[in-house]
């Protein structure tokens, strides 16, 4: 009987491994990703991540980190997501969704790490019904500016939303808009057997009862809009990467630019944004908050009454 030996054990180390959950479910996405990693100074292709069989995205041959990868060189890492370790290469991280799910975002990590990094996605304004879920959409406006020439308002791009029902301890939930303003936030729907404040549970045979379809709960969302201080990761057609504090008309808000720039929101700073004011009514002035009330089982719409959009200021 022939036995063989194996010759040597070639065991190679990923300098990332990502793994990317949905925000709505909460659950790992593992396919329809593209997601890139380019050394952020100097001019370099940029390597993209491959899919492993537990869901983690995970990237190998990325510029100086060979020895790490081969275990040449031995290094004591620890890696919290979205820090980075005091040594290493800056590395700019872009993500995309080819089926239009998940927004689209960057991040700028230093690597190598040994532990695998988690980032959250973001649901896009053209994401179809989840199961389970309520959806609330909107166009966001940035009522700070001045209208344009004819009378609309330029897009609150990249703003932060957060929902929560107006019960005690209650969950909050995040979306985030694309460039455009535009946004869909999706949460659990109301608990039926938690009516509003003030209305007692009743069997549907007691008199003067109301259903669930005649019950409204009340529901507050916040808004977070800093747009001096968004920062954009930058890719040129040469693989050179650059930083961008604040937005730029047809640079920041275009898939891609006219000179072949192609920008993702750092996603780290649009989470850090200062509170907004949001207009209830065009007549009124601005609030902190947006008071709503939702149905059980059904979308929900929201936009400043006397305007198709959302108005909402820094």
């Amino acid at each position: 009987m022939t036995t063989y030996q194996p010759l040597e054990t070639v065991i190679r180390t990923p300098p990332l491994g990502l793994r990317c959950v949905d925000m709505t479910t909460q659950s790992p996405v593992t396919t329809g990703l593209r997601i890139g990693a380019t050394l952020k100074n100097g001019a370099a292709k940029t390597v993209m991540a491959t899919p492993t069989l537990s869901g983690v995205h995970a990237f190998q041959g990325l510029p100086g980190m060979r020895d790490f990868e081969y275990g040449d060189v031995s290094f004591p890492l620890t890696s919290p997501p979205l820090t980075s370790p005091p040594f290493g290469k800056e590395f700019a991280i872009q993500v995309d969704d080819t089926r239009g799910h998940y927004l689209s975002c960057g991040m700028v990590l230093t690597l190598p790490r040994r532990e695998i990094v988690t980032t959250p996605l973001f649901s896009a304004p053209s994401r179809v019904a989840v199961p389970g879920f309520i959806a609330i959409r909107g166009g966001l406006k940035n009522k700070s500016l001045p209208a344009r020439p004819d009378g609309s308002l330029e897009a609150a791009g990249f703003a932060q939303i957060k929902a929560r029902y107006n019960t005690p301890n209650a969950t909050e939930y995040f979306a985030l808009a694309d460039a455009r303003g535009q946004f869909a936030l999706f949460l659990p729907p109301p608990n039926p057997l938690l009516p509003p404040s003030g209305i007692a549970p009743s069997s549907p045979n007691v008199a003067g009862k109301r259903t669930v379809a005649e019950l409204r709960w009340p529901l507050t969302l916040s808004f977070f809009f800093e747009p001096a201080r968004q920062k954009f990761i930058c890719r040129r057609p040469n693989g050179r990467v650059e930083i961008i504090v604040g937005q730029q008309t047809g640079i920041t808000d275009v898939p891609q630019s006219s000179s072949g720039l192609l920008c993702y929101p750092d996603l780290q700073s649009l989470l850090l944004q200062a509170a907004a004011r949001v207009y209830a009514t065009t007549a009124d002035p601005a609030a902190a908050i947006l008071e709503l009330t939702i149905e059980f089982g059904k979308d929900l719409v929201v936009r400043t009454e006397g305007d198709f959009n959302l108005w909402i200021e820094p």
